[in-house]
């Protein structure tokens, strides 16, 4: 092969996905002259996409039977009652296949990517949702620029929601992009309120304070849908346990907002995420060692003694001993 046809197919591999991708992979892997030096001089690219592609050929030159091994875990391990042979939950299939860990076999991330966002062998189903999953628990940070990818790039779909998702776990805030991006799905009222509410739970998970103002709009009554205001509140605990928050030991941005209105709210499932929120602030300055007492630590105290919600009552209480053990580990106290 000369290295103009390698390029060739190379540049195909890189551009296209499905069975125009799937010929292009194949023909580069029936080369055994000079492929395997031309992949590994890209592997280290500083373009993703083709340190991706090369990563994924040299998986298959490495391990011929990694991909098939995945999808036949997935063929074997069905997600639905009425499928033939024992049914298994899309998490379950995921930890099976994030189990083959990548120690003994290091290729396993790309094979899952290829698979993802390549072949796209897996749709229609829950084959997306298993292969997303896998990659969460992997903590692989190979998989950050492909799923950004599908964000930007693909404009819906199932595959699109679960890479906003996987996103606010697996990237980083300085990771380029990745916070405005969020930021911009979270202010679009055409989007769906599940990928406004997934791009609302990254930025907390991404805990970048500057997200702090516009998560607190989207967890306010006059301007969000219940469910929306319930993944911004849960954001806001996730964004209130970040260093560069909890560490001021001073109050928050929107921390006395949600503690007064955690007397208020009416909507029971929102209550409980309020709850939870201002608990996760606590306990996070009590890890942090900056216990100063605030509107979280009233707010709560209030809701263990007496809230009108059995259900926020008891949810307060737990939280309140699981922050008094916290202290007491760290030699604190609680007054």
């Amino acid at each position: 092969m000369t290295g103009d046809e390698f390029e060739a197919l190379f540049r195909t591999c890189m551009e296209e996905t499905g069975d125009r991708y799937v010929t292009a992979r194949d023909a580069l892997l029936a080369s055994d002259d000079t492929t395997e030096d031309g992949l590994r001089s890209r592997e280290t690219s500083r373009d993703w996409r083709e340190a991706l592609v090369a990563g994924i050929l040299l998986a298959w030159l490495r391990e011929r039977t990694l991909h098939d091994d995945i999808l036949s875990l997935m063929r074997d391990h069905p997600v639905h009652s009425r499928s033939p042979g024992p049914a298994a939950a899309p998490g379950r299939v995921a930890h099976m296949i994030a189990a083959m860990r990548p120690r003994a076999r290091p290729d396993l991330v790309p094979a899952i990517l290829e698979i993802l966002t390549k072949t796209r062998e897996t749709a229609p189903g829950p084959g997306p949702q298993i292969l997303t999953g896998a990659l969460i628990e992997l903590r692989d940070r190979r998989a950050v620029q492909p799923l950004f990818h599908e964000v930007t790039e693909r404009h819906s779909g199932d595959e699109r929601l679960l890479a906003v998702g996987a996103l606010g776990v697996l990237a980083h805030r300085d990771d380029p992009g990745v916070v405005p991006l969020n930021q911009r799905l979270l202010a679009d009222r055409r989007e769906l309120v599940s990928v406004r509410g997934s791009a609302a739970m990254a930025l907390g998970r991404l805990g970048d304070p500057r997200a702090a103002e516009q998560l607190l709009r989207a967890t306010r009554p006059d301007t969000a849908q219940p469910a929306l205001r319930e993944s911004a509140i849960r954001a806001m605990g996730y964004l209130w346990q970040s260093p560069e928050v909890a560490g001021h030991g001073v109050p928050a941005v929107g921390e006395a907002e949600l503690a007064d209105r955690l007397g208020a709210e009416e909507d029971d499932a929102v209550l409980l995420e309020l709850t939870t929120a201002l608990a996760r602030l606590l306990l996070a300055r009590v890890a942090l060692r900056t216990p100063a007492r605030g509107p979280a630590d009233e707010a709560l105290a209030r809701a263990a003694a007496g809230h009108r919600n059995a259900a926020v009552r008891r949810v307060a209480k737990d939280w309140g001993r699981r922050i008094t053990r916290g202290a007491a580990r760290n030699g604190d106290g609680v007054t």
